[in-house]
């Protein structure tokens, strides 16, 4: 297996039907070009009605799995997922967001050009629904970005693509707010700079993000919290030559 394609659900209902139809899109792209792509669903305490479409879905084949688990926690749900994972590759989606059709094909051949030294991301973001706008995501081989703004801002997305053992070896660390730590994709693409990968982005691809009025993005905010302690912070000589190099 070239791919696994690891995508948590929850309580996206109806929109989790438009998720698999947009997957069914990239993994048959990316098959076309000789790769071959598994998708592993993962339920987090899902409703009735996200569980029903997911599980009854035309897209699922028989290579692909669904596990049902009551963590009520994103990290914990992808490490799960991750653990099942077969695919020399893992692509990290959540179930209620769009990709371009050309993702996985161009984030493999991406990765394989930094020689799976990297973490790739879409290169765009489209927010869509209670904000519209476009960004270009951060692109370490490209753009000279002060890395030491990381502590206040985070310039990478969820949205992550890169070899199998890298998700392995740097897994998700909990959330936990009443602690009052969150933002668990932020400090994750912290980790993989500390232990010394790249952040890039696969050239003609987009997220297409659902912006909601309410989301754990939101309430993170509110709640102000912060990412946990990282190596990132206690490392800075792991990650400061590139900033000089991109000037």
């Amino acid at each position: 297996m070239d791919i696994s394609v690891v995508v948590t659900f929850h309580n996206e209902n109806l929109l989790a039907h438009w998720m698999l139809n947009m997957f069914a899109r990239t993994r048959g792209h990316a098959e076309r070009q000789g790769l071959r792509v598994e998708m592993i669903c993962v339920l987090d305490s899902a409703n009735e009605d996200t569980t029903r479409i997911v599980t009854n879905h035309d897209t699922l084949r028989a290579t692909d799995t669904v596990i049902p688990v009551t963590n009520r926690d994103q990290a914990v749900s992808r490490n799960d997922g991750i653990r099942l994972a077969k695919g020399a590759y893992i692509a990290i989606v959540d179930g209620d967001d769009y990709y371009s059709e050309a993702w996985l094909m161009n984030a493999h051949g991406r990765a394989r050009e930094m020689s799976d030294k990297a973490i790739v991301h879409p290169e765009y973001i489209v927010s869509f629904g209670t904000v519209h706008s476009v960004r270009r995501v951060i692109d370490q081989e490209r753009d000279h970005y002060p890395l030491a703004s990381c502590l206040k801002i985070h310039p990478w997305v969820s949205t992550a693509f890169a070899p199998t053992e890298i998700f392995r070896d740097i897994p998700y660390h909990t959330r936990n707010t009443q602690a009052g730590f969150g933002y668990e994709d932020w400090h994750w693409n912290l980790e993989v700079v500390s232990a010394g990968y790249r952040h890039v982005t696969a050239r003609g691809t987009a997220l297409y993000y659902r912006r909601k009025a309410v989301s754990m993005l939101t309430q993170d905010t509110h709640r102000g919290v912060t990412i946990r302690p990282t190596g990132f912070f206690r490392r800075p000589d792991k990650w400061a030559k590139w900033a000089e190099v991109s000037r």
